[in-house]
C-alpha cells in the first residue's frame, strides 16, 4: 500500500513507452505525401481506397532500400466563402471555426514543404499564385519532370480530371 502511487506512475510510463515504441516500429514510412484540400468529406474507406490507388500508381523502385513505394494521403475539408454562403442559404450548417482551422493547417503545411503533391480546389490553387502567375510555394512541373507535361494548366498545375490516374481509378 505504501508504494501504490509510485507503482502506478511507473506502470503508466511503462505502458505509454511500450505503446509508443510499438506504434513507431510498426508504422510504415511514406515515400510521398499527397494532400487534398476542398469541400469533399471522405470516409475512412474512401481515404484508404485513394491512398491505395495512389500507392499503386507509383513507379517501380520508388521506395527506399528495394521496398515498394508507399503514398500517404492527407485530406483537409475546406469550403470557400461562396460555398459557405450557399450552404447557409440552403440552411446547411458548416462549422466555420473548423473550416478556418483546416485552412490555417493547410497554409502551415505549404510553408513546411512536407507535401509532394497537392490536389486542390481551383480557388485554393489560385490563392497560391501571385498576380504574375508565379508562386514560391510550389515547384514548377518542368523542374520535376524535365519539361512541362502535355495538358498542364500552367507551370505548376495539371487538372486531375485529365490524368490517366483519375480516368483509371474508380
Amino acid at each position: 500500500y505504501h508504494y501504490k502511487w509510485p507503482t502506478i506512475a511507473v506502470a503508466f510510463f511503462v505502458v505509454v513507452i511500450a505503446v509508443c515504441l510499438v506504434q513507431s516500429i510498426t508504422t510504415e514510412e511514406k515515400d510521398i505525401l499527397i494532400t487534398y484540400a476542398g469541400p469533399t468529406s471522405l470516409t475512412g474507406d474512401e481515404k484508404l481506397a485513394i491512398e491505395t490507388a495512389l500507392t499503386d500508381s507509383l513507379p517501380e523502385g520508388f521506395g527506399d532500400n528495394g521496398r515498394e513505394g508507399k503514398a500517404g494521403f492527407v485530406p483537409y475539408i475546406i469550403y470557400s466563402k461562396e460555398e459557405i454562403q450557399a450552404a447557409q442559404k440552403d440552411q446547411v450548417f458548416i462549422d466555420t471555426v473548423f473550416n478556418s482551422s483546416e485552412y490555417s493547417t493547410l497554409n502551415s503545411q505549404y510553408k513546411t514543404g512536407s507535401c509532394s503533391v497537392y490536389l486542390l480546389e481551383e480557388w485554393l490553387y489560385r490563392e497560391l499564385l501571385k498576380e504574375d502567375g508565379t508562386t514560391e510555394r510550389l515547384k514548377p512541373l518542368a523542374e520535376v519532370f524535365g519539361e512541362t507535361p502535355e495538358g498542364a494548366i500552367d507551370a505548376y498545375a495539371v487538372r486531375l480530371g485529365d490524368t490517366e490516374l483519375y480516368k483509371n481509378s474508380p
